[in-house]
């Protein structure tokens, strides 16, 4: 079965994005009989989101569990998809802590997804998506059947922006750029922020926070427009700029402007041909 038409029937489940990777050199040893992953992620509700960032909701709660449950379905099918086709699979919960003391689990999802392509690691150690910024929730199979696979992406692309700094209330998010190979420490201190999302289980029955998803201008429609009309920032756009369609980073990077938001997509005529001039590495 072609790798697009395996995409389209995650799709057809629920999924929003999905993404294929080469997970060689990644994996824990019981688990390295598994060349390849496949990263699922499940858009939030922008609606429920946009009201998080003054603290989790009864809402955000709710919606969390049932995206949580929608995935874990999702990995089960899947999962079952590629076995009758011959191949091993193994779906990787949405949410399993395996190192209590690291406070690790046994294949971070988002690894997976950035090796799919999906997105970056952003400034607060989760994914962001260039469609949803870090709006989503993830899972992965794993499997050791042929796809084909998408291209990594092994830098950050959240410029110089702090939003889910300066938002954390326990000032758990270092400010630090992601990398691939750049650990987690680096960026965030993850005993201070299980440190908050466990405090809120007694009144949301379960660990959440949520605070940096929601500002992320990557994500918040409203927020970016504010980023990118800021003057300065204007003024370092790497084409004309035009509010909603623009992006903040510097002209000296190496900018992939394909992965802006999907509502950023009426590309001008300059656009494109950056995007050529930056494939061609000219």
């Amino acid at each position: 079965m072609k790798t697009e038409t395996i995409k389209l029937k995650i799709i057809e489940w629920g999924a929003s994005l999905v993404g294929f990777a080469d997970m060689n050199g990644c994996l824990p040893e019981k688990l390295n009989r598994f060349q390849n992953a496949i990263s699922i992620a499940v858009r939030l509700s922008d609606s429920i989101m946009d009201e998080v960032a003054a603290g989790p909701t009864l809402e955000y709660a709710y919606h969390h569990h049932v995206v949580n449950a929608l995935l874990n379905e999702v990995a089960l099918k899947t999962s079952n998809l590629i076995q009758s086709l011959g191949s091993r699979a193994f779906p990787l919960p949405v949410s399993q802590t395996i190192d209590w003391e690291q406070l690790e689990a046994a294949v971070p999802h988002k690894t997976a997804a950035t090796r799919a392509g999906l997105g970056w690691v952003g400034k607060n150690a989760l994914l962001v998506t260039p469609e949803f910024g870090p709006r989503v929730r993830l899972v992965t199979v794993l499997s050791d059947y042929s796809f084909e696979l998408g291209h990594p992406i092994e830098k950050s692309r959240c410029g110089d922006c702090l939003e889910c700094v300066n938002i954390c209330p326990l000032k758990a998010i270092k400010g630090g750029d992601w990398q691939a190979g750049v650990r987690r420490e680096e960026l965030l201190d993850a005993f201070s922020c299980n440190t908050l999302i466990e405090g809120n289980k007694s009144v949301f029955n379960a660990p959440l926070c949520g605070r940096c998803l929601s500002v992320c201008p990557v994500g918040n429609r409203a927020k970016w427009l504010v980023w990118t009309q800021d003057e300065r920032r204007a003024s370092e756009m790497p084409v004309p700029f035009f509010p909603d369609r623009d992006c903040l980073f510097k002209p000296d990077e190496r900018i992939i402007i394909e992965t802006l938001p999907v509502f950023f997509a009426d590309r001008t005529k300059e656009m494109v041909e950056l995007i050529e001039k930056i494939d061609s590495g000219k």
